[in-house]
Formats: C-alpha cells, sequence, structure tokens
C-alpha cells in the first residue's frame, strides 16, 4: 500500500426495496495499517453483540432453515455474519430488520443495477 493511500474505505450502496447498505472495502487485509476495531467504530459496531456465523450456506432451498435462524436472531438481537453470497438468509434478514454482515471477496461480488 503506498503512503497516503486508507487501508479501507466506506461507501453507502442502494439494495433492492429502496433500502441502503454500508459497503467497506479493504484492498489490503494483511496490511499493518488495517485496523477492524476502525472498522467496527465507524459503523457504531462499539457494544458486545451476539453474532451468528453462517459458514458453507449457500443453497437456494434452505428456506425454512433461514427463517428459523433469522427468527432467532431477531429474538437474541443478535447480527449474522455470512459470506454474503446467496445463502437465501438476506430477505429474512430484511423482513425481520436484522443486521447482517456478509464477508467475501470483492470478486465475488454483483453490484445492484439502478434503472435509468
Amino acid at each position: 500500500m503506498n503512503e497516503g493511500e486508507e487501508s479501507w474505505t466506506l461507501h453507502d450502496i442502494m439494495i433492492p426495496g429502496g433500502q441502503t447498505a454500508k459497503l467497506v472495502r479493504v484492498p489490503a487485509p494483511n496490511s499493518q495499517d488495517f485496523r477492524c476495531s476502525e472498522v467496527a467504530d465507524r459503523l457504531k459496531f462499539v457494544t458486545p453483540t451476539p453474532a451468528i456465523i453462517l459458514c458453507g450456506a449457500m443453497t437456494q432451498r434452505a428456506g425454512k432453515t433461514m427463517a428459523g435462524v433469522t427468527r432467532a436472531a431477531f429474538r437474541t438481537d443478535a447480527m449474522i455474519l455470512d459470506s454474503g453470497i446467496s445463502s437465501c438468509v438476506e430477505k429474512f434478514c430484511l423482513r425481520k430488520n436484522v443486521k447482517l454482515i456478509g464477508v467475501c471477496p470483492e470478486a465475488e461480488v454483483s453490484y445492484p443495477r439502478l434503472n435509468p
């Protein structure tokens, strides 16, 4: 990383349904200048929060399971950490207003397109 470059950047993006989401780009996650705590502070994740971590949940047929996971997160005020790639939990999180954090390589992200 060159001197003067930020170790991460924060963006607002529009997602389907007219809502906004935060996008954090970390070009060099192994950089000595990158501090995950800075990102958490900026996103206002400053108090301990229960978390549900979904690993290997990429499927299109787990609707009832993901609905149950989201319901559990809603009832316990937990956030869900996910790969962010088609786990089908996204729509349930939108319905229940549960915080969802997707972590994945940028090459795997498809950004929503705006209609003219």
